[in-house]
């Protein structure tokens, strides 16, 4: 039980963090930017992940090689701690909600749904391939996709 309530925690920070980065960049017209929403995505895995171990990702929680009957626990623990932090969000912000913290894909639903695709399959290669020191790093770095667009 400990363990998923870390793994929720963490997914509720790493969440909080990261879609609050781009939430507060769209809001404040884009003065985090691409570097800064990058940094803060990489600082949550940093400060969460390397202190509570929890994978916060269910492509992480399957390519781990998680026990099938952990892992749909773990993905639950995940979706909890997503939903709670997505929703705090929404009441902080809830004045500009509108579609802060969504991506909407420039190039079409197909090539967006491949290029998250592939920008998983880098941050799942970074977080079972890299000395721990750099998952973050690479976190950060894959996190393009989770721009929020400026509100509309």
């Amino acid at each position: 039980m400990r363990r998923l309530a870390l793994e929720a925690g963490a997914t509720f920070g790493l969440v909080f963090l990261g879609t609050g980065a781009c939430v507060v960049n769209a809001v404040s017209g884009g003065k985090l930017g691409v570097v800064g929403v990058g940094l803060c995505w990489g600082a949550a895995v940093w400060l969460l992940a390397s202190r509570t171990g929890a994978h916060m990702n269910p492509a992480v929680t399957f390519a781990a090689g998680t026990p099938a009957r952990d892992a749909g626990r773990y993905v639950l623990a995940q979706l909890a701690g997503a939903l709670l932090a997505s929703g705090l969000l929404l009441a902080i912000f809830r004045e500009r909600a509108g579609d802060l913290g969504s991506t909407f894909p420039a190039a079409g639903y197909w090539t967006a749904f491949g290029l998250e695709g592939a920008m998983t399959f880098v941050l799942v290669l970074a977080v079972l391939r890299l000395p721990g020191k750099w998952v973050p790093a690479a976190a950060g770095a894959s996190s393009r996709s989770r721009r929020s667009s400026p509100a509309r």
